[in-house]
């Protein structure tokens, strides 16, 4: 398969050099190099994607559940900047994390202390 990929790889480009002249070498550069992007937003895609179903099943490490947590709250930010009331809710939410880890920094300095 990347044999037959080769070959029709270099008809094009004699092909294209012959009727274009050396434009022709320039344009399959340029949509070679858009068929690579293109071919690395869908891998890229298809990676997410897996994801997504590992996580569906439960079968993601630490570390990916990390990511995954991560990219929700980017989403969640995103949408609450859209909504006043989501981002008081979440504003909220933060704060009351903000005081139960103060809180709890507090009784271990306490407990050291004594």
């Amino acid at each position: 398969m990347a044999i037959a990929g080769m070959l029709i790889a270099i008809i094009v480009l004699v092909v294209s050099f012959y009727i274009l002249g050396p434009y022709g070498v320039c344009i399959l550069l340029i949509i070679l190099f858009g068929y690579t992007l293109s071919t690395y937003h869908r891998t890229k895609q298809i990676h997410e994607d897996i994801k997504e179903i590992k996580n569906k099943l439960g079968l993601l490490n630490e570390e990916e559940k990390m990511e995954m947590d991560m990219k929700n709250s980017e989403k969640e930010f995103e949408m609450s900047r859209k909504d006043p009331e989501l981002e008081l809710k979440i504003n909220n939410e933060i704060e009351e994390e903000l005081k139960n880890y103060i809180n709890e920094t507090e009784d271990k300095d306490n407990h050291t202390k004594k």
